[in-house]
C-alpha cells in the first residue's frame, strides 16, 4: 500500500467514512460544516527569473486546486529547489490556485526541480 494510500485509509477511519477525493496531483475532503483540506505535490523543471547574488528567484507555473474556494485559502507549503539552499515565499493564494515563489543558492541554465508539497485549507460552500 502507498503512503498516500495509507494515509487516506487513515483519515476514513479518523472522520467516520468521510471518502478522500482525488484529482489530478490533489487528494482532498469536503466536510459537511463548508471547510475543505487538500494536499498534493507538484514538481516542475525551470530556470531562475531573477538573480540577487547569491541567491536565484524561481516561480512556479500557476497550480490549480481541484475546486475552486468561496473565501481565498489558507496555504501552507513546503518548497524545494533543486540541491541548494532554498526557501520559500508565496504571494497568497487565489481562490483556484497559486504559484510558489522562492529563492536558491542552485542555478542552472537548464532548469531544476521544483518541488511543492501543499496543504490547504479554505471554506468550500
Amino acid at each position: 500500500m502507498s503512503d498516500i494510500n495509507a494515509l487516506n485509509t487513515l483519515l476514513q477511519c479518523m472522520l467516520g467514512g468521510l471518502k478522500v477525493e482525488t484529482s489530478d496531483i490533489w487528494s482532498y475532503i469536503k466536510l459537511p460544516n463548508g471547510i475543505a483540506v487538500c494536499w498534493g505535490t507538484y514538481t516542475e523543471k525551470k530556470t531562475h527569473y531573477i538573480q540577487v547574488s547569491p541567491l536565484y528567484g524561481y516561480q512556479t507555473s500557476k497550480i490549480m486546486f481541484p475546486f475552486t474556494f468561496s473565501d481565498r485559502p489558507k496555504a501552507f507549503v513546503s518548497m524545494s529547489i533543486g540541491s541548494g539552499l532554498g526557501f520559500y515565499s508565496s504571494f497568497l493564494p487565489g481562490t483556484d490556485g497559486m504559484a510558489c515563489y522562492g529563492a536558491s543558492t542552485t542555478s542552472n541554465t537548464a532548469g531544476v526541480s521544483i518541488t511543492c508539497d501543499m496543504l490547504i485549507i479554505g471554506r468550500w460552500k
